[in-house]
């Protein structure tokens, strides 16, 4: 990509992030504790680890300690799922992206807004990173999971 194709594409970045930062039109997740969302992320990460730690182990009794602690962590998770989902008046499903996701893609595949699915997991870009990555997905308020 020469400098000039770079340039342009910043243009178009910059013209997504500004288009797509507004807030959530109907306001709702106004509502949630600043953090609540990234709560939600940083469990799943603890939960990541403790299966990463647990296949290293060879002791059984370290390994159901770190099972009672991942089952405590997918607690809290279905706690901080139904919180946010409490607070907002909305249902909100966790997704896991796969290879060609894409945020268009997956609002219209799970019928949610574009711009929450940016406020609720505080992403400045409809550009997805690369590699996998968790989001939570906010439902139309008439849908129910």
């Amino acid at each position: 990509m020469n400098r000039m194709q770079k340039a342009q594409f910043g243009e178009v970045r910059e013209f997504l992030k500004r288009a797509f930062s507004t807030r959530d039109s109907s306001g709702v997740f106004a509502k949630l504790p600043e953090g609540l969302a990234d709560a939600y992320f940083r469990h799943c990460e603890l939960i990541d680890a403790v299966g990463l730690a647990r296949h290293r182990l060879a002791e059984a009794e370290n390994r159901e300690m770190l099972d009672r602690a991942a089952a405590n962590l997918e607690a809290n998770l279905q706690y901080i799922l139904a919180c946010i989902s409490s607070l907002t008046c909305r249902t909100v499903i966790p997704y896991n992206t796969e290879d060609g996701d894409t945020l268009w893609k997956i609002s219209k595949r799970h019928s949610s807004d574009l711009n929450e699915i940016l406020k609720l997991n505080n992403l400045e870009s409809v550009i997805l990173p690369p590699g996998r990555i968790r989001l939570l997905i906010p439902l139309k308020s008439t849908e129910s999971n």
